[in-house]
């Protein structure tokens, strides 16, 4: 249990981080086409700021299954660098019960999209 606590805290901290500077850029990116509309008159202040509000969970439809398998192969990359995994190998660790707790994580992963996806995106 607590080393599915330490998976999952390095794992989600790494989706959070890769999480936000994905969704960053994107809402930029598409915040700057939307502004170029609002420059020509063509929509106001609210309508942009809730036009964007809109898209959010669209763009997290997409961000949030590529954010956790970038940090998954973050995390278990650097605990390789740090040898941390060939120490819970030498402790009796299988590579099996790593396996279950990012499947695990996953699990969670997919639920959240499947609530983005089916319920919150279809409301906007």
């Amino acid at each position: 249990m607590i080393l599915f606590r330490y998976f999952a805290r390095e794992i989600f901290l790494t989706m959070f981080v890769v999480l936000t500077i994905v969704l960053v850029i994107s809402l930029g990116w598409r915040f700057s086409g939307y502004l170029d509309r609002a420059a020509a008159g063509m929509m106001t202040r609210e309508v942009l700021f809730a036009l964007m509000a809109y898209r959010i969970p669209g763009f997290l439809e997409i961000i949030i299954p590529v954010s956790f398998f970038l940090a998954v192969v973050l995390t278990y990359g650097r605990l390789y660098v740090d040898h941390e995994m060939i120490v819970l190998q030498a402790c009796g660790m299988s590579p099996a019960k790593v396996v279950t707790m990012t499947l695990m994580m996953s699990v969670i992963v997919m639920l959240l999209t499947a609530a983005i996806a089916l319920w919150i995106k279809p409301m906007g």
